[in-house]
């Protein structure tokens, strides 16, 4: 499959891929390309790329400090643990790490 000329893959090769809490046919790829210094984020529906979005590694940080701001911030009444979580021991979102950082 190509868009716009550039190979792309069905999973990353190093990355991972998270569920969106309202279903499970929706996805957020992440995708590392250390040759090119960048992180793919890629939004996935029913198995295709709707979107994505060219990261340099340099802007990572950025990205994570924005994550862990957000994380600080005191939840909302409506927030709870319990709709975050599948099993006991993992969110729902996660699947698993693929390759090596």
């Amino acid at each position: 499959m190509t868009a716009r000329g550039a190979e792309v893959a069905a999973l990353p090769l190093e990355g991972e891929v998270l569920f969106d809490a309202r279903d499970s046919g929706r996805t957020l790829r992440i995708g590392w390309h250390p040759d090119e210094r960048l992180c793919v984020l890629s939004i996935w529906r029913d198995g295709r790329c709707v979107a994505s979005f060219q990261m340099p590694r340099s802007a990572a940080p950025e990205l994570i400090g924005a994550l862990t701001d957000g994380l600080a911030r005191q939840p909302t009444p409506s927030w709870s643990q319990a709709s975050y979580t599948r099993a006991a021991h993992r969110p729902h979102w996660y699947v698993r790490r693929r390759g090596s950082r």
